[in-house]
């Protein structure tokens, strides 16, 4: 037991410097969440008190982590003496400040947060195609969060916490929590995914879909590109995958997409308000991000319609860009009409 816990409090530790090391930024109720995620096991110790209050400190001088001295005096009180009293005040105040997400996107949208596995797999049949037959059904957009332990034996599932799947149709954005889910009832989640003859949309490879098991893995489009940075090691230029705030930032319409929250507990007893609007907008996104992308496409498309030579008696190319396509979108395109 006291090597667990000195683990678990070593790696709250570790993702705080992380946090330092790499200079990104993480909410105060996420720390505190972390904080009471550690007490779980067992109290900390005065050795790692000392630890984790230098690196909040570090993190509160470097700009990664804005923090109240009152949240910093109820997580020091809980480090200190470890007790009920003190952990339940921290926990309400952490629903308290955690407040600062507030995404019009989600205004229409009816999120749903479930842990029962039941009515879960109720929701995901809703989303069910009703005519297989019919390609254009618009797809299923999916993300999903970890825990920072393992919560099954399930080889690459071990550590799934949460699963977010947003339909388009019924404006409903699924929170599923599987944290107490067991590898059987996991498997029946991903059958009944495979089952709703939905395609699917991610933004990287999310395990609940590619796992090949039982049934085998489940198909589905990644939106996740390639990007050249400059790499001072090598000195050279190196492919780098693009992150999903760097994605979303690029798009027409792009804006900031938290990512505060990603080191936060998706295993506590209740998700915070800023935890429930952070995962639901990542899923949410993909949308816009996949429509971006067939916009992009189909730009690509029609300009090169216009550059391809055309042959006799089709006319010349200019005739042939009037007929084809509206003067609205060519204008779109910096397309000039003599």
């Amino acid at each position: 037991m006291a090597y667990r816990a000195t683990s678990r409090h070593r790696q709250i530790a570790g993702i705080l410097a992380g946090c330092n090391r790499w200079n990104k930024r993480i909410s105060e109720a996420a720390v505190a969440g972390l904080v009471i995620y550690g007490w779980k096991i067992e109290n900390y110790g005065e050795k790692m008190t000392k630890n984790l209050s230098k690196q909040i400190d570090i993190m509160r001088d470097d700009g990664n982590l804005e923090m109240s001295d009152q949240t910093k005096s109820k997580i020091l009180d809980v480090l200190e003496s470890g007790t009920v009293e003190s952990i339940d005040k921290l926990r309400h105040w952490q629903s308290e400040i955690s407040h600062r997400l507030d995404y019009h996107r989600l205004d229409h949208m009816n999120i749903e947060v479930i842990t029962d596995m039941d009515k879960g797999i109720e929701i995901l049949r809703s989303f069910t195609n009703p005519n297989p037959l019919n390609e254009n059904c618009a797809p299923l957009y999916v993300d999903t969060e970890n825990a920072h332990h393992d919560l099954r034996n399930y080889r690459f599932l071990a550590r799934l916490a949460l699963i977010t799947v947003f339909d388009t149709y019924s404006k409903t954005v699924l929170l599923f929590r599987v944290q107490d889910l067991n590898d059987w009832q996991l498997e029946e989640v991903r059958y009944t995914l495979r089952d709703l003859n939905r395609n699917f949309v991610t933004f990287d490879d999310e395990k609940i879909l590619s796992t090949t098991s039982g049934r085998g893995s489940i198909p589905f489009h990644k939106l996740q590109r390639h990007k050249v940075v400059w790499d001072d090691n090598s000195r050279s230029n190196v492919n780098q995958l693009q992150s999903l705030k760097e994605a979303v930032a690029e798009m027409p319409n792009g804006f900031n997409l938290d990512k505060m929250e990603t080191m936060s507990d998706w295993t506590a007893p209740f998700l915070t308000h800023d935890q429930v609007c952070y995962a639901a907008m990542d899923a949410v996104v993909l949308h816009e991000l996949q429509m971006w992308e067939n916009e992009e496409l189909r730009k690509k498309e029609w300009i090169e319609t216009i550059k391809k030579p055309l042959k006799k008696p089709h006319g010349d190319q200019v005739g042939y860009v009037r007929r084809t396509f509206s003067s609205e979108y060519l204008i779109n395109f910096n397309c000039h009409i003599p």
